[in-house]
């Protein structure tokens, strides 16, 4: 279902490290010329041994040098990170390959509809429009994930509403999108 913490992690430093090299130069620095002299498992083996003389110091402090930038940039890797973003995105996969709600919310959220409470609110065989002041009720609140997306020629908020209702029971949890 991926809701462990390393696929969490993996999205969230995926979609940091993107960021962090977009807004910060040092994130697109070159590495060390050289680095591949004094980093790696081979050049680690050396170090713990204390082998070679002069250049075994030399290779110790360019590796502790290294390691201390690769630490720094994590640490500020941190800066870059947007949880909501992930947890959306996360949140979203989900809803598209959950199974759809019961029979049951379903046979009510007809009955509701047949009632006068369908959509619109007004009543009747409820197929009146949803406007900006209609008030709506979701019979079953889990089969709903809503978020606050950026309409991208606009720049203004948007509320989108994914949901599993009308997704199908044979792709459950198949990765294919069905609602």
């Amino acid at each position: 279902q991926k809701t462990a913490w390393c696929q969490l992690l993996e999205r969230a430093l995926s979609s940091a490290v993107e960021r962090a090299a977009g807004a910060d130069q040092e994130f697109r620095e070159g590495l060390p010329v050289g680095f591949l002299r004094y980093m790696g498992s081979w050049h680690d083996l050396a170090a713990a041994s204390g082998g070679g003389g002069g250049a075994a110091a030399s290779s110790a402090g360019a590796r502790e040098a290294f390691t201390r930038r690769f630490g720094g940039l994590l640490k500020r890797l941190q800066e870059f990170v947007d949880l909501d973003e992930v947890c959306d995105e996360l949140g979203v996969e989900f809803m598209s390959a959950r199974l759809p709600p019961p029979p049951a919310a379903a046979a009510t959220a007809s009955s509701a509809k047949a009632e006068g409470g369908g959509e619109g609110g007004e009543g009747g065989e409820g197929g009146g429009a949803v406007e900006l002041d209609s008030q709506v009720r979701w019979v079953d609140a889990s089969a709903v994930r809503s978020m606050i997306s950026m309409d991208p020629e606009t720049s203004e908020a948007t509320v989108m509403l994914f949901h599993s209702v009308a997704n199908e029971r044979a792709g459950h949890m198949s990765g294919a999108s069905g609602g």
